[in-house]
């Protein structure tokens, strides 16, 4: 599902809002080949993120299949940093006991003041807290239109990260991976070239 929610003032979440898929298991009728989803979306715009809650867009676990994290987007036109929001944000893929787990999804955040190009995407697969010790499947970084243009990229907790052959993905900040790793048959351009691209786990280009 799709979530939007606007509004010109702030934004306080103390509870949660979620956009997950439904999860299955070997045992409950779906069969032992059942296939799980992959998260929604969540858009948030206001002024200012507060509170302690929980944002998700989390894919569906299951045995065998499983889907890719969601989408979660949060533009905010007055907060210049994110002090006021002691809460989670999760776009976890999908865990999984037989085969590879699921992809991430994204989180995408644009300040005041900020444009794509100064936003930040977080690409997080949860590490071992969504039951990640290893690589997972490649969240692929595809635009809509033309050239995908981002400000600083963030890879981490067993994400893995893919830019399709026929597409650009345009970093305007760094690219900085703790525990995940890139795989590049498109073209990835660090711009300007004060950008870095630090990255501990794989970087696979080819």
């Amino acid at each position: 599902g799709a979530i939007k929610i606007a509004t010109a003032g702030d934004l306080t979440v103390n509870g949660t809002i979620t956009a997950n898929a439904h999860s299955y298991s070997a045992d409950n009728g779906e069969g032992t080949y059942c296939k799980a989803g992959a998260g929604g979306s969540i858009w948030l715009l206001g002024a200012n993120l507060k509170g302690g809650g929980s944002l998700e867009a989390r894919a569906g676990d299951c045995a065998h299949r499983n889907g890719s994290g969601g989408r979660i987007a949060i533009h905010l036109s007055r907060a210049a940093d994110l002090s006021d929001w002691q809460g989670t944000v999760k776009a976890y893929g999908a865990k999984s006991t037989k085969s590879a787990a699921g992809p991430a999804g994204t989180v995408y955040w644009q300040l005041a003041g900020q444009t794509p190009r100064t936003a930040t995407l977080v690409v997080d697969n949860g590490g071992p807290e969504n039951g990640k010790s290893a690589a997972t499947g490649f969240t692929e970084l595809y635009p809509a239109t033309g050239v995908a243009e981002i400000g600083t990229v963030i890879v981490t907790n067993w994400a893995r990260v893919k830019i399709p052959a026929d597409a650009e993905c345009r970093v305007y900040g760094d690219w900085l991976g703790a525990t995940g790793n890139m795989s590049e048959s498109g073209t990835l351009v660090l711009s300007p070239s004060s950008g870095q691209a630090q990255v501990s786990g794989e970087l696979d280009l080819h």
